[in-house]
C-alpha cells in the first residue's frame, strides 16, 4: 500500500485517478489507519531506518566485487548477486539458513528493508549473513 498526502487540490485529483483505476474496490480505511499510524508515529524516528539502510549498504559493498548494494534513499537496500553464480533463489534459502529474510527483486537482486525493529546488532548480523553466504559459495 501507499499513502498520498497534500494540499486539498491535490488530493481531489488523486481521488478521482484513484478511482479511474479501480482504487475503490479495497479498504481503505484500514489502509489509511495503518498510514496514519505511520506519519504521526513513525516519523520523527524514520532516520534510524534509513542510517541503518546505508549501514547495511556500505557493509555489503565492502565484501567485495562479486556482490552490490544500492545507495538507499529510504530504508531499501537492493543487493545486486549476479557476480555471485548463485541464483536468487539459493541466495534467499542461504540467508534464511544464516537467520535473514530478504525478498527476490527480479532475476539478480535482493531486497532488504529496515524498520523500528531492526537495530545496529541487526545490521551487523545481516552483513555478516551475506558475507558468510558469500564465501561459501
Amino acid at each position: 500500500g501507499a499513502v498520498l498526502a497534500g494540499s486539498q487540490p491535490v488530493m481531489a485529483r488523486a481521488r478521482v485517478l484513484r478511482r479511474m483505476l479501480g482504487g475503490t474496490q479495497r479498504q481503505s480505511g484500514i489502509m489509511a489507519a495503518a498510514g496514519l499510524e505511520g506519519v504521526q508515529t513513525m516519523g520523527g524516528r524514520l532516520a534510524e531506518d534509513h542510517a541503518r539502510a546505508r549501514r547495511l549498504s556500505v557493509g555489503v559493498n565492502r565484501l567485495g566485487p562479486a556482490i552490490s548494494a544500492t545507495e538507499p534513499q529510504t530504508n531499501i537496500v537492493q543487493v545486486e548477486t549476479a557476480g555471485t553464480g548463485l541464483s536468487n533463489t539459493e541466495w534467499v534459502a542461504a540467508l534464511q539458513a544464516a537467520g535473514l529474510l530478504v525478498r527476490p527483486w527480479g532475476r539478480t537482486r535482493l531486497r532488504c528493508v529496515t524498520h523500528r525493529h531492526i537495530g545496529d546488532a541487526d545490521i551487523d548480523a545481516a552483513v555478516l549473513a551475506f558475507e558468510t553466504v558469500l564465501n561459501g559459495r
